[in-house]
């Protein structure tokens, strides 16, 4: 299964790959099917843990003046990928929006298109960089909503503010 759904190793065909009475042709260069299944294995297994999106956002007091810094994401480097979309809600609310279908440079390759969907499950944001206050994070489908507050704990738009989201995905 493509990044930014989770694996196993069976998504690999991995899990049945064995030494049979052949060894690798050149035994120092060449792969041992165990070992690579074993690679695989853990290449699968990572993708349960790993966030899918990161996003540096300058907060502000309007949606226009709103700066997403730099953002990544696993599907980033397929051609034309929209960036994320941040907008002010209300006093100390924001969300960042990506698109509902992605596809990996892998489905993209052989023309399979947006068959991937964005579903976040989490999210957790922190800020960045001298300003004191406090910022929580929650996801839901292909929304992250940050909520932000001053040091008294009352919603604030923290304009200037720099914010590190990241989210993490359900499939």
């Amino acid at each position: 299964m493509a990044i930014p759904a989770s694996s196993t190793i069976s998504s690999y065909d991995a899990d049945t790959k064995v030494n049979g009475p052949i060894e690798p042709a050149n035994p120092t260069t060449d792969w041992q099917n165990p070992l690579l299944a074993q690679g695989l294995s853990d290449a699968a297994g990572m993708t349960n843990t790993c966030p899918r999106f990161v996003c540096l956002l300058t907060l502000a007091a309007s949606t226009g003046a709103l700066v997403i810094q730099d953002w990544r994401a696993v599907w980033q480097n397929v051609q034309n990928v929209p960036a994320p979309l941040a907008a002010r809600t209300g006093t100390g609310v924001f969300t960042i929006t990506v698109p509902t279908q992605v596809n990996d440079e892998y489905s993209e390759s052989v023309g399979i298109i947006n068959d991937i969907p964005v579903i976040f499950f989490s999210a957790s944001a922190t800020l960045s960089g001298s300003t004191f206050g406090f910022v929580n994070a929650s996801a839901s489908d292909n929304v992250i909503t940050i909520n932000t507050a001053n040091t008294s704990g009352s919603p604030n738009d923290l304009a200037g503010a720099n914010v590190v989201i990241v989210g993490y995905v359900s499939n």
